[in-house]
């Protein structure tokens, strides 16, 4: 899962460019932050756990990573550090160049962040669910109120054998009237 996942954020945007800046909201230890540094110019992981982004950190740093940076902070706080939300901001993380994880809990996004990640307008968006039907709940919020499509659903098996599945959605943001672009 953490390769498609990487492949999904990773792959050109519909611009064509390459995408530069990983945001990863509920980073955790940063899994998937980690393992994007190489392909991107800057990856900001927040978690709201300490003792996760000290792990993020130690292991960013045991692993030479030097564009990864981590805070402990609720997920809505990645957004102060990037421009877009704040135009005091001085980091350049300019939406059509970013892509954003997102792997909530169980209880998935809600709405102040949707509202957040709306406002920042990222290129694409890279959703991991353990809960399909919180992440059905979010994405049908983000489609109709932001513009963007889905590109892709994957649904992963991590739990054979039991009711449990991950599911991973992208979406891509697309030219649209009516959603004050």
């Amino acid at each position: 899962m953490i390769e498609h996942v990487i492949a999904e954020a990773r792959k050109p945007l519909p611009s064509g460019a390459a995408p530069e800046f990983f945001l990863d909201a509920y980073c955790g230890g940063g899994l998937f932050a980690l393992q994007a540094a190489k392909d991107f110019k800057i990856v900001i992981g927040v978690d709201i756990s300490p003792g996760s982004i000290q792990s993020a950190q130690l292991n960013a740093e045991l692993n030479g990573l030097d564009n990864a940076y981590f805070t402990e902070a609720d997920s809505t706080e990645i957004f102060k550090q990037v421009r877009g939300a704040d135009e005091h901001i001085e980091n350049d993380f300019h939406p059509s160049r970013s892509i954003v994880v997102i792997d909530p809990p169980r209880k998935g996004c809600d709405e102040a962040f949707l509202d957040q990640l709306i406002a920042y307008g990222p290129a694409r968006v890279v959703y991991v669910s353990c809960d399909a039907s919180t992440q059905a709940r979010d994405a049908k919020y983000l489609l109709a109120k932001a513009p963007y499509a889905i590109s892709r659903v994957m649904p992963v098996d991590l739990f054979p054998q039991t009711r449990h599945i991950e599911s991973v959605i992208t979406f891509d943001r697309v030219e649209a009237e009516g959603f004050g672009l």
